[in-house]
């Protein structure tokens, strides 16, 4: 995803914020890579350091998912909770949308295969 008018201090303590709250699970999948000069637009993904813990996302898959190192999609509504709570002017843009303090997170999608798709909450462990 790509966040606009941030900091990057502001993305290290919202990834702070939110892997507390899923047991110290949370961390970039590499740093933030700036994409501007002025350091206020930013590449970021997050993945979880144990794939069984809190944050982890399954596959995609209804017949047999698999976990994958990613962030589940609770885990990432709650860092973009924290970015714009800390920078309510930010805009966080994603494959599905853009996202801002007034609307677009936690807009819960069909992901995986058109025959059998599986809800963005339920490829986790935490609606388990």
């Amino acid at each position: 995803m790509i966040i606009n008018n941030v900091s990057i201090d502001i993305l290290e303590q919202a990834l702070a914020i939110t892997s507390q709250r899923f047991s110290s699970n949370l961390v970039f999948s590499a740093p933030p890579r700036a994409l501007n000069k002025a350091g206020k637009r930013w590449r970021v993904r997050l993945k979880v350091v144990r794939a069984m813990g809190p944050g982890g996302r399954l596959s995609f898959s209804t017949d047999n998912p698999r976990l994958v190192a990613a962030a589940c999609w609770h885990a990432y509504g709650h860092f973009i909770d924290a970015v714009l709570l800390a920078a309510p002017n930010a805009e966080v843009r994603t494959s599905e949308g853009t996202i801002t303090a007034a609307y677009g997170n936690w807009i819960d999608r069909p992901k995986g295969s058109k025959f059998d798709p599986v809800m963005h909450s339920q490829a986790c462990h935490c609606t388990k």
